[in-house]
């Protein structure tokens, strides 16, 4: 199974924990917490350390089958319709 990177980076950034602080709390190894941001699939048992350590349940920290694994809004055009010049970035 796969943990879903963003849910983590945004748990780790609002505690304000690097890798080593999340391997000495959870008692997984820093290379593994290391993988794991870099998207590494992870035993159930692992999954389960880091989602207690971080205090929440692991159906929330794990990746779902057949969601995508980043969920982005697209970006709005830099061009406004109605100016075809270069330099003119849209404003909404």
């Amino acid at each position: 199974m796969r943990i879903n990177r963003v849910t983590l980076a945004a748990e780790m950034a609002r505690r304000e924990w690097r890798d080593k602080r999340l391997s000495e709390l959870s008692g997984v190894s820093r290379a593994t917490v290391s993988a794991i941001r870099g998207g590494k699939t992870v035993s159930f048992a692992t999954a389960q350390k880091i989602a207690r350590t971080l205090n929440m349940p692991v159906d929330r920290l794990i990746e779902q089958e057949g969601t995508p694994r980043t969920q982005y809004e697209p970006l709005p055009p830099l061009y406004s319709d109605d100016e075809d010049r270069p330099g003119k970035w849209f404003v909404p």
